[in-house]
């Protein structure tokens, strides 16, 4: 799959009064939108439709929509009652530049922007309430708000950290997957729980890498957290790697079983060596 571009193949689905649009808080809603990040949850949620047909604008829309979602969740993470960060995506991050208080707005304007852009997406009624749905279970009291306040505690055995990883970040990326189905018409709850299982190995894939890019120090744009919970402590660098490489395999088994396994898997390739 082409990489996807956030400006022309996504913003374009966005009323573009709000990008008009003077002050603070609109300002503050398109902050990350100068440094889109890799996209990954979109291109994910595209992958998943190209499994089962071309996609289609409800697609793009479902893909801005997933996006929207995850800068809000990175917006309300930052903040210095969560993870206090300065830094993200090597750019200041929302609350440094506009305050506390605007960032917690800019946030909660983002949610919802998410869920207007599916509301009057270009799907069948069935379709939008089904995207909606999965969406708002991903990220609520039963997703990743969950593993967020989780993570705000003391995870010091192994199955916590693995449950709060599920839902702070394996939650949205199966929700990706899901939708991805949904919006090229797919209502077999089989596969549906075939793409939730398949977001859940990415996304604990992905959060472990990051215990690991913390252990070694890496550089990711992102301020560094001291003290913070992570497998790495819990299980030692070769036992985390090899979950990682148990996970990868537990996904790349999963895409093989689907009708056309071809874009996930070259997106999964080109993510499974992770820089950052």
């Amino acid at each position: 799959m082409r990489q996807l571009d956030f400006h022309q193949d996504l913003l374009i689905h966005l009323d573009p009064n709000l990008l008009k649009e003077s002050g603070v808080l609109f300002s503050a809603m398109r902050h990350f939108f100068k440094g889109p990040g890799k996209l990954f949850r979109p291109q994910l949620l595209l992958a998943s439709h190209a499994t089962f047909a071309t996609p289609n604008p409800l697609a793009y829309q479902a893909a801005l929509a997933i996006e929207c979602i995850h800068i809000f969740s990175l917006v309300h993470d930052d903040l210095p009652d969560m993870d206090d960060a300065d830094t993200r995506r090597h750019m200041p991050t929302v609350h440094t530049v506009y305050g506390n208080a605007q960032a917690i707005l800019a946030g909660d304007a983002l949610m919802n922007l998410g869920f207007d852009v599916l509301a009057h997406a270009n799907g069948t009624p069935e379709q939008c309430l089904s995207m909606i749905k999965t969406l708002t279970r991903a990220i609520g009291h039963q997703g990743m708000t969950l593993g967020q306040s989780m993570d705000m505690g003391q995870l010091n055995s192994v199955d916590a950290l693995i449950r709060c990883y599920e839902l702070k970040t394996g939650a949205l990326i199966a929700a990706s997957c899901v939708m991805g189905a949904i919006s090229a018409g797919i209502e077999d709850t089989h596969i549906h729980k075939q793409l939730q299982a398949l977001g859940y190995h990415i996304g604990l894939y992905f959060q472990i890498q990051d215990d690991l890019f913390d252990y070694n120090d890496d550089t990711t744009g992102k301020t560094k957290q001291p003290n913070q919970s992570n497998l790495v402590a819990q299980l030692g660098y070769d036992e985390c790697q090899s979950l990682i490489e148990a996970h990868q395999e537990k996904a790349l088994t999963l895409i093989e079983a689907l009708p056309n396994p071809k874009p996930l898997n070259e997106l999964l390739q080109q993510y499974l060596v992770r820089q950052c």
